[in-house]
């Protein structure tokens, strides 16, 4: 994000607004001279055939202005909060003007040498007085609102903002619109129909989100504007991770492949980058209402606008109070946060943005192990309900308290030279019990031993705590050597964290029975015995990385080449049982990862590329020889194309890859089980396809197909060698569709009809050794759910609501049932059900 620039009009018939305008607005190529009073109006141009959809005033405005090819200065206050529903035919300026405007309160007047500005309707004395308009261009930026469905610019592959046309890597963005259109509640749910992403994989989790990336389980691993999110892991202590409300977020965006030459330690499947909504010297009054079934209810706000008549200077407010209940019966959760942001200039150069966070989840845990006979396979006892509640109601509960404070902070040492720092502190402390199922190794219950009703349960107590620091500075160089264009970037990130976390178990029940619970008939109230230690950790982490990259454009060639070198460190020890028995933690590593890439950009909108790829992960612990462990490394060759036509407002893309993993754990052939050895490789082959934007004024599209041929293709056990990687599905295909209703005289202008269909294909589950076959022997079949959104704007109401609109949607239409995982033949977890939403979204 580059320093804000502008040109003032001064003369006296202009108004002054501190708001960002499209470049469209200036059609397509305003010159501005220094000197603001010379500035010329661009003539009028001829009439011209426009299709235009529905959007708010702005942009239609803004797009039939350069479409058209005249100069509009637009006072942003008048157009604030109104919508437009489009323009169809052949028109003239003033034609096309009268008609977008009618009935808005709005007129165009005629300028002196062309072109027009916008004022209110005269009043009855037909006095009008404008004053100075700034007028500002502005495209796209990579941490930005994107138009509709499609962004066209991203930082998360590059670390600079690049357009994704010239990216040799593949790259995915769910929008801000996106997100309100899907109505998504989590990461994971708004990564559903993206590509080579798997969610949700071994049941519904509502405490955090767990995704994989082509075949490659990144657990909660993410990075919010740049930076990693830390959270807690080790010796079962494996809930005390962050969750970040798509809320609070401008974009979230998919980096497929290794990334570690930017962003260190990573799984060579891809990452995930959430970028943060951010102030903006527009005028900001969002607020939204939710209902739904099961019961849900929620309020959010979205407050912002500029700080005095500063250019830069500006403000947000993003807050949300939630109370849902879950599709399992005794199970709801309440979540409060509030996201203050500040943006401040820094010298008349550069700018800082300080970000806070401060989130609180209370209530309990829809996650749940149930057996595959009831959910996956027959029981003779019928299917157990997606309802079915196997804890204990007056105990189970999943608190956290989320805190995190940043800031990202841009200098403009020269026109060429800009340096960059983003930084994150972040504070998480959990507190997790629960009742759960305690079979996960009992035999198959077709071999006889089961009454096919009665699970065993025992219960889990955990306090975990994690503290995290991270900050990654760069520099960045843009020089022209030749007919070649660089970007340079150099930087170093450091990031350390703590973790410190108890777990306790207990008997449920009376002394002997197991914790007996009855999955067809339950009863609840049964007693929590004492609590006895289970595992203790504590834990310390520090990564220090150095990267160089070079971004090089020469005609229509676009290359990037980097390195990346990194230093990571574990400290800390861990005890079980209370034995009293402590076990130190010792780790050091270090990864030098690289990236080549060559795209080339055809006039005509083809964009072939190829790209190679590296990542590392540590691993913890040694051989029986003592020797630590090597970190696990990745390596990717990816080809693809992408295509977006001149003006086009959707882009589609292609992807073929193949992808390595090596030095993964396996049984030591020598010395046997628990000793390991790093002889292990998983192979992940395929190819994916993608196509997200507006095809036409009324038809907007977000699909994908993705083929994925996963192998362990080297292991000591014989039980997983050329066996498929878990819960990852072969093929997965989504395709969402809306229609805008359009039409000057349409009472229903500017309602939105959308329909999404999801397959997501079988897949394999079962861990090494457990009952019923092992490793990859449980076949997950594979299952297509629907929604549905319908949303209406009301305009009928008077103008004051003409941007607000209320949405009904619909998530799995027809409730179907299916299981997403299971670990072993005691531990499968629903899919998610139905549900229902309708939201008030107000836009003032």
């Amino acid at each position: 994000m580059g320093t804000r620039r502008s040109h003032t009009y001064t003369g006296p018939r202009v108004t002054y607004a501190r708001r960002l305008v499209t470049g469209t607005l200036l059609a397509g190529s305003l010159i501005l001279g220094t000197t603001a009073a010379t500035a010329q109006i661009a003539p009028a141009a001829p009439a011209v055939q426009a299709d235009i959809p529905a959007g708010t005033l702005d942009q239609v405005l803004n797009q039939f202005a350069a479409n058209t090819g005249f100069l509009l200065v637009i006072d942003a206050s008048l157009t604030a909060g109104k919508t437009s529903p489009g323009l169809s035919g052949t028109h003239t300026p003033a034609e096309g003007l009268a008609l977008i405007l009618a009935g808005s309160g709005l007129e165009a007047v005629p300028q002196t040498g062309g072109g027009y500005a916008l004022r209110r309707l005269p009043a009855s004395d037909g006095v009008t007085r404008l004053d100075t308009v700034k007028v500002q261009g502005v495209r796209e930026t990579a941490t930005g609102p994107a138009n509709g469905y499609l962004a066209t610019r991203s930082a998360t592959a590059l670390k600079s903002d690049t357009s994704i046309m010239d990216t040799p890597a593949s790259v995915a963005v769910v929008t801000q619109q996106q997100i309100e259109a899907q109505a998504t509640r989590t990461i994971g749910e708004a990564l559903r129909y993206v590509p080579g992403v798997a969610v949700e994989f071994d049941g519904v989790d509502s405490r955090f989100d767990t995704i994989a990336f082509r075949g490659f389980n990144a657990g909660s691993v993410a990075w919010l504007d740049g930076v990693k999110l830390e959270g807690g892991m080790g010796a079962g202590n494996n809930w005390t991770l962050p969750q970040v409300d798509p809320y609070t977020l401008e974009r979230i965006e998919v980096l497929k492949g290794p990334a570690s030459v930017v962003y260190g330690q990573v799984v060579p499947g891809g990452m995930v980058n959430m970028v943060s909504k951010r102030p903006t010297p527009e005028h900001i009054r969002n607020v939204e209402l939710t209902l739904g079934l099961p019961e849900q209810k929620r309020a959010g706000l979205d407050l912002g606008g500029p700080l005095g008549e500063s250019d830069v200077a500006a403000w947000r407010l993003v807050a949300l109070a939630s109370d849902t209940d879950s599709h399992m019966d005794y199970v709801k959760r309440k979540r409060t946060l509030v996201a203050p942001s500040l943006t401040l200039p820094l010298g008349d150069k550069g700018e800082i943005t300080l970000m806070a966070s401060l989130q609180r989840d209370r209530g309990g845990s829809d996650y749940a192990w149930l057996p595959a006979y009831g959910t996956l396979y027959d029981n003779p006892n019928g299917e157990i309900p997606l309802s079915r509640f196997a804890g204990e109601p007056n105990f189970d509960r999943f608190d956290r308290d989320q805190d995190i404070l940043g800031w990202s902070a841009e200098y403009e040492l020269t026109s060429h030279w800009t340096l960059r720092q983003n930084l994150r502190a972040q504070r998480i402390k959990t507190t997790m019990e629960s009742v759960t199922s305690d079979m996960y190794w009992e035999d198959d219950p077709a071999e006889g031993g089961w009454d096919w009703r009665t699970i065993q349960r025992y219960a889990n107590r955990g306090v975990g705590k994690a503290h995290a620091l991270g900050v990654d500075t760069q520099s960045e160089w843009r020089l022209t050597l030749g007919e070649t264009r660089h970007t340079l970037l150099a930087g170093i990130d450091y990031y350390r964290s703590s973790f410190d976390a108890t777990r306790e178990t207990a008997e449920v029940g009376p002394a002997g029975s197991g914790g007996a619970f009855d999955l067809y008939n339950p009863v609840y109230g049964a007693a929590i015995g004492d609590f006895s230690p289970l595992s203790t950790l504590s834990s310390q982490s520090r990564q220090t990385g150095f990267y160089l990259q070079d971004q090089l454009q020469w005609r229509n060639w676009r290359l990037v080449a980097g390195i990346r070198h990194d230093r990571a460190v574990i400290d800390g020890s861990s005890e079980y049982g209370g034995s009293g028995l402590i076990e130190d933690i010792g780790q050091r590593d270090s990864a030098t990862t690289g990236r080549l890439g060559a795209l080339y950009r055809f006039d005509s909108g083809w964009a072939p590329y190829i790209s190679y790829s590296t990542s590392f992960e540590p691993v913890g612990g040694a051989t029986a020889e003592g020797t630590p462990f090597e970190p696990m490394r990745g390596k990717q060759t990816e080809i693809g194309i992408k295509y977006q036509p001149e003006g086009a407002r959707w882009m589609a893309s292609l992807a073929a890859f193949e992808l390595r993993q090596t030095n993964r754990l396996t049984d030591d052939p020598v010395h046997g089980f628990p000793d390991q050895v790093q002889s292990g490789e998983l192979r992940s082959r395929g190819f994916e396809f993608s196509i997200a934007g507006r095809l036409t004024p009324n038809w907007s599209v977000i699909g994908g197909y993705s083929f994925l041929d996963t192998k362990v293709t080297q292991s000591e056990i014989p039980d997983e060698l050329n066996k498929p990687a878990l819960y990852v599905p072969r093929h997965q295909a989504s395709l969402w569709v809306d229609y805008t209703v359009t039409g000057q005289a349409n009472p229903l202008a500017g309602t939105v009809f959308g329909l999404g269909v999801r397959y997501v294909g079988s897949s394999y589950g079962g861990d090494i050794e457990v009952p019923g076959g092992g490793y990859a022997s449980i076949h997950i079949p594979s299952h297509t759910v629907a929604d549905l959104r319908i949303a209406t704007q009301l305009r009928t109401l008077g103008s004051a609501w003409r941007d607000s609109e209320v949405a009904l949607n619909v998530t799995n239409i027809a409730d179907t049932r299916y299981v997403n995982g299971c670990g072993s033949l005691w531990t499968c977890g629903w899919g998610l059900g139905r549900q229902v939403s309708l939201t008030f979204t107000g836009r003032f």
